[in-house]
């Protein structure tokens, strides 16, 4: 999709709205957040012409909220009959009742049934599909967290939980369900709201980190985030199990931020940022005694052991193939 969007003739803001745009889709194509929220107001017109530009690169169906807008978007594009793109853009009546949606896009049975038999075929609700690498093992990360940097300004968004108008209507005729209902809303806010205030405090305490990345990470634990937005360690560990950032230079799981500085006599560095010191010292000499190493740290300000540079030199070996970003 980058490759397709740096061989248009756009200019150099349009490139980066773009860049960002891209950035935001999940592994079908789709939004991860509403792209509108990602810019300011009067850059509105400007986006959409690049959404709209995305919208016909392949695979066809992507740059889009939703698989509804997804099959629309390819009926579109197919030049497929009026009917389908009727019967799509009213899909919510498809989950009541089919002869409610005949009736209402005045449609007889033959050729509603004619319509779905040509979506079933002709469309596909997971565009990108085709474009996977069958032998790839990696999986895509859904970020719960999206620090966003936009001229050196930065947004933070966090994922939301969606549940199913069909499910809360279902909920909703049963007393008992829907208070189970109303206290699971209130959890999803809650939940929400802590993420929230874990994304404002790394924005604060690791703005080097964002910006550059794993080399000007700071040592961080939980009790420094704690203290920070007035939470207990055990919940802030609970609200980041599992849990993934994106940054403009890639996703990472929350936890990996928090480590202990791995021996450092100083705040200055974090376990991590002193890890990949040690992997750049041993990328020009394998051979590197950990004594040599120990002596370059200490001349750059860290201050470690022999025993914590053997340690580190190990963990890498197990390690081997990761790629640490801003590197």
């Amino acid at each position: 999709l980058l490759l397709q969007l740096r061989i248009q003739r756009i200019n150099e803001d349009e490139l980066k709205i773009g860049e960002m745009l891209i950035n935001n889709l999940n592994s079908k194509g789709f939004h991860i957040i509403n792209p509108y929220d990602l810019f300011k107001k009067e850059e509105k017109e400007k986006v959409k012409k690049i959404i709209e530009l995305i919208q016909k690169f392949d695979p066809i169906g992507i740059c889009v909220p939703n698989i509804i807008e997804s099959l629309i978007l390819q009926a579109k594009h197919h030049k497929l009959e009026t009917n389908i793109i009727k019967i799509l853009e009213k899909a919510d009546l498809l989950e009541k009742t089919q002869e409610k949606l005949k009736e209402e896009l005045k449609i007889k049975s033959k050729e509603f049934n004619k319509a779905l038999e040509i979506i079933r075929q002709k469309l596909n609700p997971n565009p990108t599909l085709e474009f996977k690498d069958p032998n790839d093992t990696n999986f895509y990360v859904d970020p719960d967290i999206l620090i966003i940097n936009h001229n050196n300004k930065f947004k933070i968004k966090i994922k939301e939980v969606s549940i199913f108008k069909k499910e809360l209507k279902k909920i909703a005729e049963n007393p008992q369900k829907q208070k189970k209902a109303k206290w699971l809303i209130e959890a999803l806010r809650y939940r929400d709201e802590i993420l929230a205030k874990i994304g404002i405090a790394i924005y604060t305490l690791q703005k080097e980190f964002l910006r550059r990345g794993f080399k000007s990470l700071r040592p961080m634990n939980l009790g420094i985030l704690s203290e920070k937005i007035s939470v207990s360690k055990s919940t802030i560990s609970r609200a980041i199990k599992n849990k993934y950032l994106k940054c403009e230079w890639g996703t990472i799981l929350i936890k990996e931020l928090f480590s202990s500085v791995g021996g450092a006599k100083t705040n200055e560095f974090s376990k991590l940022s002193i890890k990949i010191t040690v992997k750049k010292l041993l990328e020009t000499n394998k051979k590197m005694s950990d004594e040599a190493i120990s002596a370059i740290l200490k001349s750059k300000g860290i201050s470690i052991s022999r025993r914590t540079v053997n340690k580190y030199r190990n963990e890498l070996k197990s390690e081997k193939g990761r790629t640490y970003y801003g590197t």
